[in-house]
């Protein structure tokens, strides 16, 4: 009989894995990864820090929830049963992206393979951290996900230029609303779809924050 491990939420952002010592030590050399030219930073150099980012606590075995789909992968090869999943992101859609709902969409080309996969396995789970190429199309899967939940959507980018290249994105995929983007003094009206810059977002007043019911992050290795 496999092992049991129990996930717990935390808070919005983080869960807890219970489990074997032996297991979390195997989570914590897994979710970590070594920052690029770690090498020449002077904490690195001064032996202040080994320059690796180490996304599960060895202390409190905390992980971000976004993580949840790779860390149900990880115990399952390894013969543990995971409890706790629907607990943390609660009763989600099973169904896959259906090509009538994508014929209702009527976009001027066909998504790729991959793009249906992101659109599906982010459904699945609900908070979900997608890795994506440069030039794979990245906003249209996130078109995708906002169209499919139609709720209040804020999508966060990182700077002013990809908010109107995302903006752009949209309207050439056949969005026919008006988007509300905020940056740069740009004016705030209720809209479906905001677009914003962090910066400018994290300006904003706390119930238009808090007016959103789907928030995307794109190139969310930028994150702080």
């Amino acid at each position: 009989m496999a092992s049991e491990i129990i996930l717990k939420k935390v808070d919005e952002v983080f869960m807890q894995v219970q489990c074997d010592k032996g297991l979390a030590r195997d989570l914590y050399d897994f979710f970590s990864y070594t920052v690029p030219n770690a090498k020449f930073m002077p904490s690195v150099k001064n032996r202040y820090w080994d320059g690796k980012v180490r996304l599960f606590s060895i202390k409190t075995n905390k992980i971000y929830i976004g993580l949840l789909p790779y860390v149900d992968e990880f115990c399952r090869e390894r013969g543990y049963d995971i409890v706790g999943i629907n607990d943390i992101i609660g009763e989600k859609h099973r169904e896959k992206c259906s090509q009538s709902w994508l014929a209702d969409l009527n976009l001027p080309f066909e998504p790729r393979e991959y793009q249906i996969d992101a659109f599906n396995t982010a459904t699945q789970y609900g908070r979900q951290l997608l890795l994506s190429p440069t030039a794979s199309g990245k906003s249209l899967i996130i078109y995708l996900l906002a169209r499919y939940y139609n709720k209040k959507t804020i999508i966060i980018v990182p700077t002013t230029s990809l908010v109107e290249q995302m903006a752009k994105d949209f309207k050439d995929y056949g969005y026919d609303k008006e988007i509300c983007k905020i940056y740069g003094g740009q004016p705030v009206f209720d809209s479906d779809i905001t677009i914003s810059t962090w910066q400018s977002f994290s300006k904003a007043p706390k119930d238009v924050m808090e007016s959103f019911e789907v928030v995307v992050g794109d190139e969310a290795h930028l994150f702080k």
